[in-house]
């Protein structure tokens, strides 16, 4: 609760039982799929998703510029495969620093 009782811990050990421990299911590669927001519309091809420290990101062109928007569940919507649509809902403002 304290930073002196964090430093107290620093390097040491963790140990978890397997089942506290949440797993991910591996990312199907999104490379092509088109990025749906739910208020702006389709926003393009995702280019690449890219792997930044402690977050992934996807990788849009908007207006002729790179654009990095967070992968994050709490943004997708969800995946659509058939039709290869990343539905995602964007905290308000974040797309319109990009399409001003």
């Amino acid at each position: 609760k304290t930073i002196e009782a964090a430093q107290k811990i620093i390097n040491c050990e963790v140990w978890l039982d397997e089942k506290n421990i949440k797993k991910q299911a591996p990312v199907k590669d999104l490379t092509g799929y088109t990025l749906s927001d739910k208020n702006k519309g389709n926003l393009g091809p995702i280019n690449e998703i890219i792997e930044m420290p402690g977050q992934k990101m996807f990788l849009i062109t908007i207006n002729e510029r790179e654009v990095m928007l967070p992968f994050t569940e709490n943004f997708i919507v969800t995946i659509d495969h058939k039709i290869k649509t990343v539905f995602y809902n964007a905290p308000e403002g974040l797309i319109d620093i990009y399409t001003s």
